[in-house]
This record gives C-alpha cells, sequence and structure tokens, in this order.
C-alpha cells in the first residue's frame, strides 16, 4: 500500500465499519432501482402485446399504434414486430419495416416461447430510430422481446429497442453518489450466461477530476462522448 494511503487509512481506522456500510448500503439500493427498472419494462412490454392483440389485422393500423406508443414509453426508441424468419413485419421505425433481424437472439428465444432482454450490445440499425432527445453516448443497445401471436395464431416476437445509456442513469443517479467527487458509479457483471466476460462493465464510467492521483486514468479522466 502507498505510505501515504497508509497513514491516511490508520488515522481514520475508525471509520471502516462505518464506511463499508455505507457502500454496501448504496450498492443494495442501487440494485433494487435496476430491478424496479427492468420490471417496470416487461410490464410495458406485456402492456404492448396485450394492445397489439386487441387491434385489427391490418398493418397500417399497427404501424400507426406502434409509432404513438413508441412516444408513450420514452425509454423505449422502437417497437417492432418479427415473423418467424425474423423479417421485421411492422415496426414504428419505417425505414425498418420489411429487413431482416435474424441476428438478435430474441428470434430464436421468442420461437421458443420465452422471453428475453438481449444486451448491452452494439448495433448500428438503433441510429436509424427517433433518438434526437436522448443521450446515447455507450453506443450500446438493450432489447427486450416477448413471444406472441398474430391473428393467424403464427407466433410473432415482439420486440421493444431501448438504450443502454437509460440504464444507466438509474445506476448513476446524481444524488446518489457516495461521495461526490468520485465522478459517475458502476456496476459490474460478475455471473453472465451470455457469453459476456465477468467483469464487463455495464455502465458508462469515469472519474471527473483529480481526486484520486493512483494512476493516469483516474488522474486524468476517461474520455468519453458524453
Amino acid at each position: 500500500m502507498n505510505y501515504k494511503l497508509g497513514i491516511k487509512y490508520f488515522l481514520n481506522r475508525n471509520l471502516k465499519e462505518h464506511s463499508e456500510r455505507v457502500f454496501e448500503g448504496i450498492s443494495n439500493g442501487r440494485k433494487k432501482a435496476l430491478d424496479n427498472w427492468f420490471k417496470d419494462k416487461w410490464v410495458q412490454v406485456n402492456n404492448i402485446k396485450n394492445s397489439l392483440i386487441a387491434l385489427e389485422n391490418d398493418d397500417e393500423v399497427i404501424n400507426e399504434f406502434l409509432k404513438e406508443t413508441v412516444s408513450k414509453y420514452e425509454e423505449f426508441c422502437e417497437i417492432f414486430v418479427l415473423d418467424n424468419e425474423g423479417k421485421v413485419s411492422v415496426s414504428s421505425c419505417k425505414i425498418h419495416i420489411g429487413i431482416m433481424m435474424n441476428d438478435l437472439p430474441n428470434l430464436k428465444r421468442g420461437l421458443e416461447g420465452k422471453p428475453l432482454m438481449y444486451g448491452p450490445y452494439i448495433d448500428k440499425r438503433t441510429l436509424d430510430t427517433d433518438i434526437k432527445g436522448k443521450k446515447f453516448s455507450d453506443e450500446v443497445t438493450l432489447m427486450f422481446s416477448m413471444p406472441c401471436k398474430n391473428h393467424a395464431g403464427d407466433i410473432r416476437i415482439l420486440c421493444c429497442r431501448a438504450l443502454n445509456d437509460d440504464m444507466s442513469n438509474v445506476i448513476q443517479d446524481e444524488d446518489t453518489h457516495i461521495y461526490k467527487d468520485s465522478g459517475d458509479n458502476y456496476l459490474f457483471m460478475v455471473n453472465s450466461n451470455r457469453g459476456i466476460k465477468p467483469g464487463t462493465a455495464i455502465s458508462r464510467s469515469r472519474f471527473e477530476d483529480n481526486t484520486f492521483t493512483l494512476g493516469d486514468n483516474l488522474k486524468d479522466g476517461v474520455k468519453t462522448k458524453k
């Protein structure tokens, strides 16, 4: 341990248990906030699914409904439906109608009758959607999906596209920084079943000033587009 840091630790050793409790409390609060955010998204996806089922079998009507709905649910930037081959049959983003998105794991999972939140992942098609009023600093996407059926009884996959930045904002609420000078908070993925290496950051992070001096990255800041 650095000599100066060792002295500081020794002088403040009586704060160790208190600091640990503070960090534990903050992390539990963030985890709960993140859990609630994802629960809200799934409720919204299910509501959209139920509304689609109630609509008449007319693509123009459905496309108009999706455009209205994506403006209602501000944290979704696109809502669309895949057929069983991965082709976009209807979408709130007009230029995506008719293109193939069979590269999404959501297709396979949906055909198995299961929902999926895929991501964070890079998807340049997100740039086609209306994100003018949003921050897309991370340039990565989250894709929620849920299987449904059309009026003929064929399996379809409802997909709702979200920006990873919106999820990151839940983690990085400025009002709950542990130390105000420490920059953004962040979480790391410890375990994953989707091929993402343990320790992969799932939210942007940087230090905003020269408070920490144990390395160039922390001292000078990690550059982001934000």
